[in-house]
């Protein structure tokens, strides 16, 4: 009778060993899924903010080439003039507030600086919070006066 209870005993043991590597197994399993969630949910914002990035320099761009050089340096004449390009204005200087944003959670500012007398340095920064973390995209190019005036 006492190697039964002993057997008993044992099967006990086994059980409970059993149910832990299973719960270690599942809480395993939920933290991949979780890492994997995540790192989705980053790329997808990723991709969007360069997309943003990319529009608003394209949307500068454009400003140029509607203004005509003499109109669109005034934009840069002070070194390193921000803006705001929440709804792709140039009239909000500044940098973004945090009641500025796009699809709520991007910022896109644009840094005007001139470059020598005929060339503008253009760099549009898309930053954005996933609520542990701060992340940015940032494209830059230089625009140079095309066309005879």
């Amino acid at each position: 009778m006492a190697l039964s209870k002993i057997a008993k005993g044992q099967s006990l043991v086994e059980a409970l060993v059993a149910i832990a590597v299973v719960v270690v197994v599942l809480i395993a399993l939920a933290a991949a899924v979780l890492v994997a969630v995540r790192g989705v949910r980053f790329s997808k914002e990723k991709v969007r903010a360069n997309f943003l990035a990319q529009e608003g320099l394209e949307w500068v761009r454009n400003q140029r080439d509607s203004f005509g050089w003499a109109d669109f340096v005034g934009y840069a004449a002070a070194a390193g003039q921000k803006y705001c390009l929440q709804d792709l204005s140039l009239s909000q200087l500044g940098a973004c507030g945090e009641s500025q944003t796009i699809g709520a959670i991007f910022t896109r500012e644009a840094t005007l600086t001139l470059v020598g007398s005929d060339g503008v340095k253009i760099t549009v920064s898309v930053a954005w919070d996933d609520g542990a973390n701060q992340f940015a995209s940032e494209v830059d190019t230089s625009l140079y006066q095309w066309e005879v005036e």
